[in-house]
């Protein structure tokens, strides 16, 4: 019976060690994925006399913090958000971009409300008044939730403001890990529809991430009530930690 016992904890090991490897190599393809997904997408933009490449090279950085009122009410956001959602895109423009640029308004719609994995969708207009940002939304049917950066201090932080760079859409984590920079994509179907199909990429490396984990934690916890040595199973959750 020992033995028995023995040859079927180290065939839940290996089994363990396969599943850790399996882990690395579906996560390792969707970030190469999305990675991509991202690097083509930014390649296709369209440019404009103003552009450079300092703003793509925010991406791996963190979205500065802040607290900003709404331009409809009194009511403020603070981010990074203690219960936020796993992902935001903010879309940071101001009154005075280029009126072909606004072309883009319905797909932040849509984005807004079509969206089918944790993302909250905000836009963050800098203006000199929150009248004139209030009026500029209004008239302009943009429904997403809109912040007031009063004359342009967190695009400024950004090195955007008045750099003919915006509308932007910059999509972050919950903690404010920047994943994605896009310029406007006018109305050009196309390339929406490529930014659609970047969020969708990254939905999924979202929800296989998730669901991995939940896979690891109960083999875990297998191992745990099984007999192999607890220095083991501590190098196993270390390596699962590292790919997570």
């Amino acid at each position: 019976m020992g033995e028995i016992l023995k040859r079927y904890d180290i065939i839940l090991y290996a089994a363990f060690f396969l599943l850790v490897l399996y882990l690395a190599y579906e996560i390792l393809t969707l970030r190469t994925q999305v990675y991509d997904a991202n690097i083509a997408l930014s390649q296709r933009r369209h440019t404009t006399v103003y552009d450079n490449n300092s703003i793509h090279s925010l991406t791996g950085s963190y979205f500065p913090g802040f607290t900003f009122p709404f331009v409809d009410s009194i009511d403020t956001l603070t981010f990074p958000e203690a219960n936020g959602k796993s992902f935001y895109i903010f879309v940071l423009f101001t009154p005075f971009d280029c009126p072909v640029c606004f072309k883009e308004i319905p797909l932040w719609n849509y984005l807004g409300n079509h969206l089918e994995f944790p993302v909250e969708v905000i836009g963050i207009i800098a203006s000199e008044t929150k009248e004139m940002a209030s009026h500029f939304v209004t008239n302009n049917e943009i429904l997403i939730p809109v912040l007031f950066d009063e004359k342009g201090e967190l695009l400024d932080n950004l090195n955007i403001l008045y750099s003919g760079l915006t509308p932007l859409k910059i999509l972050t984590t919950s903690n404010g890990y920047i994943l994605n920079i896009s310029t406007t994509t006018y109305d050009d179907a196309l390339e929406q529809t490529r930014y659609k199909d970047l969020l969708s990429q990254i939905a999924l490396l979202s929800a296989t991430i998730v669901l991995l984990k939940a896979i690891a934690s109960l083999e875990r916890q297998a191992l745990v009530s099984s007999k192999i040595p607890m220095e083991i199973i501590s190098e196993c959750h270390s390596l699962e930690e590292w790919l997570l």
